[in-house]
């Protein structure tokens, strides 16, 4: 109940944010206030079925956007066999059918994907149907371009867990996820860089059901005993986990991750990826992987120490394989940039150095916070080994003057 009742703030709190976010929405406070918090005091009680109908329709009048938010971060749990495990929802299923009868197409075109997955969950053994059922869901949802309005990524999984276990639905399971996988990919394209809240938590959601879709999809490989390709869906899962915009905009995926039950999973599919990596993978290859992974992200280094020592430390050092590996990357093309004292810094005069490059500017605040560390880094690491390293600190988006004035006040 503590659970179920701090789900349900917690959604609250969400499309709150949301509207306040979506002035696009055409919506007026008053008005999404009264209608989206009347719906939701009303749908789960048999007296007042009408009432909650009545809000539905006036929410679908002047914030569509927001009852499409409303039905599918709430009013859908209550037909999740996983969130309500045995709870009746007698009352939510008979609001359905009122909803179902409406003219509004707004609230039609909301529902269609959850009663779809519903029948789908209600025709789970029964195969023919249940096929009948998957076709018309991949007609009529997939073929949108209402993904995240909708969330059909979502209920496309959710359907795939439901048929793919059965044999005789396999090649129905198969083309789902890869219609779903391809789906996405497209959507994807609109949010290859971050940007305004509400276009982040798109994001966020378009990689969190995409990393899913993959890891689902090389689990399906797995099985098979088909490691290459196990291998390439678990890494592209690992590298569409959630980043660090994804999880200031957790809000867009996390009702999700209920819904999918993938809980062990709300940080994303990297550690999978490495264990998968580590376990069950060819060593050779495996190694190979780690090692390009440390080279793009240092934090990957002490793992890829230790699968080397427990596995290469015969042949050489780790030291001597680093130093190799660090060696054999390309060089980095020359450029040259003024610096505020005129005198032009050129990356060709730092041959043989590690340049450490630090991209900043005086209006970000977390560059602010991590200055006093470049600050020592330079005095205490870049001054004394000037023969081996350097240190370039680009302001971006900035003014000479502003620059000027911050160094200055702080030495």
């Amino acid at each position: 109940m503590k659970v179920a009742v701090a789900l349900l703030l917690s959604t609250y709190l969400f499309n709150v944010s949301l509207y306040a976010q979506t002035p696009s929405d055409g919506c007026q406070s008053y008005d999404y206030f009264k209608y989206f918090n009347g719906f939701l005091h009303a749908y789960h009680n048999p007296e007042k079925q009408d009432v909650a109908l009545s809000h539905a329709r006036n929410l679908a009048k002047v914030c569509p956007y927001s009852l499409r938010s409303l039905f599918h971060t709430f009013y859908a749990q209550s037909f999740s066999k996983g969130l309500i495990g045995n709870r009746p929802n007698a009352v939510e299923r008979k609001l359905l059918e009122k909803l179902m009868q409406d003219t509004s197409q707004v609230i039609l075109q909301a529902l269609e994907p959850i009663v779809l997955w519903i029948n789908i969950q209600e025709n789970e053994n029964n195969p023919a149907e249940l096929s009948r059922l998957v076709k018309e869901f991949v007609n009529t949802q997939l073929n949108t371009d209402e993904w995240y309005e909708n969330r059909t990524a979502r209920y496309s999984l959710l359907i795939y867990l439901i048929i793919q276990p059965k044999p005789e639905l396999a090649s129905q399971a198969h083309s789902l996820l890869t219609q779903t996988i391809k789906g996405l990919q497209t959507q994807l394209k609109e949010y290859v860089l971050p940007g305004e809240a509400v276009h982040n938590q798109k994001r966020a959601w378009y990689r969190y059901v995409y990393a899913y879709s993959n890891f689902l999809q090389g689990d399906k490989y797995k099985r098979k005993g088909n490691m290459g390709e196990a291998e390439i869906y678990y890494r592209t899962a690992a590298e569409y986990s959630p980043d660090a915009i994804d999880k200031t905009a957790k809000p867009g995926y996390e009702y999700d991750i209920s819904f999918l039950g993938t809980a062990a999973y709300s940080d994303g599919f990297k550690e999978h990826y490495l264990a998968f990596l580590e376990t069950s993978f060819n060593t050779d290859e495996a190694l190979k992987v780690l090692t390009a992974l440390a080279l793009s992200d240092a934090t990957h280094l002490t793992r890829l120490k230790d699968f080397y020592n427990g596995h290469f430390a015969s042949q050489e050092s780790f030291d001597i394989y680093w130093k190799k590996q660090l060696k054999a990357l390309p060089i980095a093309p020359v450029f040259t940039m003024k610096q505020l004292n005129t005198v032009d810094f050129s990356l060709e005069s730092q041959k043989g150095k590690w340049v450490l490059l630090d991209f900043w500017g005086t209006w970000c605040e977390p560059c602010m916070k991590e200055m006093p560390q470049m600050q020592a880094f330079y005095r205490e690491i870049s001054i004394k080994h000037s023969d081996k390293i350097a240190l370039l600190t680009i302001a971006c988006q900035d003014t000479e003057t502003k620059v000027k004035t911050y160094l200055n006040k702080n030495r």
